[in-house]
């Protein structure tokens, strides 16, 4: 049997809305607070969740403490090469550059664009003394060398001095063209001296002069008598000038001349007392000397010099042929006895004695020289002890 509930359990009637009318802003007198979870009713077989009761996120791990980043060096070398670069120094700049590339990339240092500038700065460098190397009249094969390109010959200007050539020829503008030759084979002359000093004036006069300082001692050479001087002026201004010479001997030349200088050939006034001697030209200036030990035809027994300050010689000039035979003769004469009466030969002998000429006494040549000759055959010994 079913009791009905009393009227004292009905719940209260909720005052009447229209359907439309919005929702009260008060809660239900039963309604649990904002924010108070509502919990769930359970029947068998059925769940019907509350609202879900919020759960604490975990904590996320520390993180590493904070750091300043640390700022990149820049390599030394990368500098280097960036300021001798911009200078021109290229060889200094490719160096620094190169390592400044590989230091960087080792050591994780900043400078890769610094050496990159610098080899770029170094290449325009180069680029531009290119440009003015081809640019300058130096750089261009002149009319002559044009020339000698064509038909093999060069301009004896454009040759060093020992250079030696075949084939001189005029070209016909006031110096000479040759074919270069090296010296060990054979060939037809030599560059031998050039000089640039400007106070010459141009003439041939100082040119022979200066060109026959230079090449005095190839009189000693033994193909002399077959040599021929020349000179050629070049130059902007026509100031310098070249000395060369012509071989035109039979004998093929495959020396330089120098190789060829005999040093037992002297001068008159280079010879020295004791000195024995077998053969003497008079028209050639100079003579060679031979071992005393080997039959021969004069000796040096003395030598002097004729002073100036002499009263009986002129001062100054040229005193005369006469005045120095009388002079020679007379120094001469008296050694001669000195010699023969401290050491007597057995046999005849011939006084004769070389005095300068007048080119060498303005050469400032004053030496004597006094010989013995025997009279007939040859001397086989010395006759100065």
């Amino acid at each position: 049997m079913t009791t009905p509930p009393s009227a004292d359990d009905d719940p209260e009637p909720s005052p009447w809305a229209p359907p439309d009318a919005p929702a009260s802003d008060v809660p239900a007198p039963d309604a649990p607070a904002p924010g108070t979870p509502t919990p769930g009713t359970y029947t068998p077989g059925t769940y019907t969740p509350g609202a879900a009761t919020p759960y604490p996120a975990p904590p996320f791990p520390p993180g590493p403490p904070y750091q300043e980043p640390v700022r990149r060096r820049t390599n030394q070398f990368a500098i280097f090469a960036l300021v001798t670069g911009l200078v021109g120094m290229a060889p200094l700049a490719v160096g620094f550059a190169i390592t400044a590339l590989v230091q960087a990339g080792r050591r994780g240092e900043r400078g890769h664009g610094l050496a990159a500038a610098g080899l770029a700065a170094s290449a325009v460098w180069v680029v531009a003394a290119a440009v003015l190397l081809v640019a300058l009249p130096f750089g261009r094969p002149g009319p002559g060398r044009a020339d000698a390109r064509r038909d093999g010959l060069t301009a004896i200007a454009d040759l060093d001095v020992g250079d030696c050539f075949t084939g001189l020829t005029d070209d016909g503008a006031g110096g000479y063209r040759a074919k270069e030759q090296p010296c060990t084979r054979p060939h037809e002359g030599e560059v031998i001296a050039r000089s640039e000093e400007r106070y010459s004036d141009g003439s041939g006069a100082w040119a022979e002069q200066l060109c026959g300082n230079k090449t005095e001692y190839l009189q000693r050479s033994r193909y002399r008598e077959d040599l021929e001087p020349y000179y050629a002026w070049s130059g902007d201004d026509a100031r310098t000038l070249t000395c060369l010479m012509s071989y035109t001997g039979t004998e093929p030349l495959t020396t330089t001349l120098a190789g060829t200088v005999d040093t037992s050939l002297k001068t008159y006034d280079q010879l020295n007392v004791g000195e024995c001697i077998d053969e003497w030209e008079q028209t050639d200036p100079f003579t060679a000397t031979v071992s005393c030990k080997k039959p021969h035809r004069f000796q040096v027994y003395a030598k002097f010099t004729l002073r100036t300050e002499d009263s009986s010689l002129e001062y100054g000039g040229y005193p005369g042929e006469d005045a120095l035979d009388k002079k020679a003769g007379g120094g001469c004469s008296k050694r001669a006895d000195k010699l023969l009466r401290e050491h007597p030969v057995d046999r005849d002998l011939q006084l004769m004695y070389v005095m300068p000429a007048e080119d060498d006494w303005y050469r400032g040549v004053h030496d004597v020289v006094c010989l013995l000759s025997p009279a007939s055959g040859k001397l086989k010994k010395s006759l100065v002890p």
